[in-house]
């Protein structure tokens, strides 16, 4: 999903780009040890193309390989940590899931996962399952067994988060002196996709992630 504001105004923050040298460290004397090359790749521990080198003699030699990645970040001001504080919130007045999101200077990716969809009303209350990642809703927890359970459609969610932000926005207008818009905040529209499978999911939540490396380039980046 996708959020732009009218006009494409540039309301919520910078892109700050940054380039940093890309290096592997040279382990001991030249020299890692062959328990490294069968280690777990993971928490960023050990590189992934180190844990694949054949282990020769019982040693696999150090490389040491130097480049510059680029990489860029998101500095948000009031008016985008305001939105992130609402987007947060949108959670809690929905039975759904904030996945992966990204404020940008004008728009606002993010991926929602609605709960219970496709449950017949009335049924069990679905239990998310998995790194106790997402706590039940206490609105679940109050619902009478039998009660209809109210699925939000996109549009809804999307509704209330235009809405909410707007009115926060028009307050601090007059209190802050936040720059003032024509007509909305936001753009009528909003680009929705539905999310069918695994790799489509991590294709997506990469392209979120890496949007301010891409802002340059963005469609939506009118300059």
């Amino acid at each position: 999903m996708t959020i732009c504001t009218k006009d494409r105004l540039k309301l919520f923050g910078n892109i700050r780009a940054t380039t940093r040298v890309a290096r592997t460290e040279i382990v001991g004397a030249g020299l890692v040890p062959a328990r490294m090359a069968k280690m777990d790749v993971g928490a960023g521990l050990v590189p992934a193309r180190m844990a694949k080198m054949d282990v020769g003699a019982g040693l696999v030699p150090a490389r040491k390989n130097e480049g510059r990645a680029r990489q860029a970040r998101m500095e948000l001001n009031a008016i985008g940590i305001m939105v992130n504080q609402i987007w947060n919130q949108m959670a809690d007045r929905f039975e759904i899931i904030l996945d992966e999101y990204m404020i940008m200077p004008n728009h606002f990716h993010g991926i929602i996962v609605i709960k219970n969809i496709g449950r017949p009303p009335g049924s069990p209350v679905q239990e998310i399952v998995g790194a106790g990642l997402v706590p039940a809703q206490k609105n679940e927890e109050r619902r009478p067994p039998g009660s209809p359970v109210q699925v939000p459609t996109l549009g809804e969610i999307v509704g209330a988060f235009k809405s909410i932000t707007t009115t926060e926005y028009i307050k601090k207008m007059e209190e802050d002196d936040w720059p003032r818009f024509r007509g909305r905040l936001w753009h009528r529209n909003y680009y929705e996709h539905i999310i069918r499978n695994e790799k489509e999911y991590c294709l997506i939540r990469r392209y979120i992630r890496n949007n301010p490396v891409n802002w340059k380039k963005d469609k939506e980046n009118i300059d």
